[in-house]
């Protein structure tokens, strides 16, 4: 039923849709616990090696499913494996398919990512300067190493996994609370915790920006 439910992508990966079958859903993770987690990550790899939108609605799905700390956890490894094996597909002979879709961002990319790979591609999984789907393919265009992509993407995108988990935990405890997202005062910690981080995160950009423009 959970497969069901979210499969539909740009027609249910919303909250929504999400909340008006979240019954039924929280209904079939009790019963099929480990099930629903390989359901869950299995989407998340499948979202993101297609580059399907609702990734991040996702990660917040997660976190109201599974709590922030494995609603992180388990989006972080199903958004690594699905930027891996876009990786490992532009490698291939479908690479040409690809090109065409990341245009000039490549060349604005290759200058930093061949002299520091690891660190650069680490920043920008941190930053979102690129879109998340042109930073999953220009790596491999660009002779970066596999290790590299996988620990760079894995640890960068902790933050963003960590606070959008958060804010879905939170949602949880608001709508448990009894008048859901209408009733401000309501609003949990967790939410508002995670808000601030996003809003943390929204930052980066501007203050490194700032940091190489003194040097």
């Amino acid at each position: 039923m959970l497969l069901a439910v979210i499969f539909g992508w740009t027609d249910y990966v919303s909250w929504e849709s999400f909340r008006a079958h979240q019954i039924g859903i929280v209904k079939f993770i009790q019963s099929e616990y480990y099930v629903s987690i390989l359901i869950f990550i299995g989407l998340y790899v499948f979202s993101t090696a297609l580059s399907v939108p609702g990734a991040l609605i996702l990660t917040m799905v997660g976190g109201y499913l599974f709590g922030a700390l494995l609603g992180a956890l388990f989006s972080l490894i199903g958004a690594t494996l699905g930027a891996s094996i876009l990786f490992i597909a532009a490698r291939s002979a479908f690479g040409e398919l690809f090109k065409p879709k990341i245009g000039s961002s490549i060349e604005r990319m290759r200058n930093e990512l061949t002299k520091n790979a690891f660190f650069y591609l680490l920043f920008l999984r941190l930053a979102p300067v690129f879109p998340f789907f042109v930073v999953n393919i220009a790596p491999a265009f660009l002779n970066i190493s596999f290790f590299n992509y996988f620990f760079a993407s894995f640890l960068g995108m902790i933050p963003g996994a960590a606070v959008y988990a958060l804010m879905g935990s939170g949602l949880n405890k608001t709508v448990m609370a009894g008048d859901g997202l209408d009733d401000i005062p309501n609003i949990s910690f967790e939410f508002f915790a995670g808000f601030v981080g996003l809003a943390i995160l929204s930052l980066i950009p501007i203050l490194i920006r700032r940091w190489k423009n003194k040097d």
